[in-house]
């Protein structure tokens, strides 16, 4: 089976799970960012060793959290073939959940805050006004 189809299979599992729309948006793009060398082939093509290849590709250009996630949404998709019997084996069972070290983060000033806070209506509203965009928004 093509990847393309698989994943647009995934993609309407997770959308049967009623997930909020900020979520399903990135987990479809983190999904086909990795997957991305391998969308017009089968799923067969896919195997640990190419799953290792694309992830130190990605630790090349990508912030290491960025990294996570892409992994993490990798995986969910693995799993999803595997539990399906698309696949064998759950060949993404090596990669590990990624690690990585917080930033710190200074305050910024009042004006730069107060900017900010005067953005959230917009931000919330291009959002579907989700209340924990709300939150998003103030963080």
């Amino acid at each position: 089976m093509e990847l393309n189809k698989v994943l647009d299979l995934f993609l309407q599992d997770l959308d049967r799970r009623e997930l909020s729309r900020a979520h399903r948006k990135n987990t479809e793009w983190r999904t086909r960012k990795f997957c991305e060398p391998w969308l017009d082939d089968d799923l067969e093509v896919l195997d640990r060793p190419a799953l290792t290849e694309r992830v130190q590709g990605l630790e090349e250009h990508y912030a290491e959290a960025s990294v996570a996630g892409l992994v993490q949404a990798a995986k969910a998709l693995i799993q999803f073939c595997y539990e399906r019997g698309w696949l064998d084996e759950n060949i993404a069972d090596h990669l590990r959940p990624r690690s990585y070290r917080s930033r710190s983060i200074k305050a910024a000033p009042i004006e730069v805050v107060a900017q900010l806070a005067e953005a959230i209506p917009h931000f919330v509203a291009h959002r579907d006004e989700n209340p924990r965009d709300v939150r998003d928004g103030l963080v």
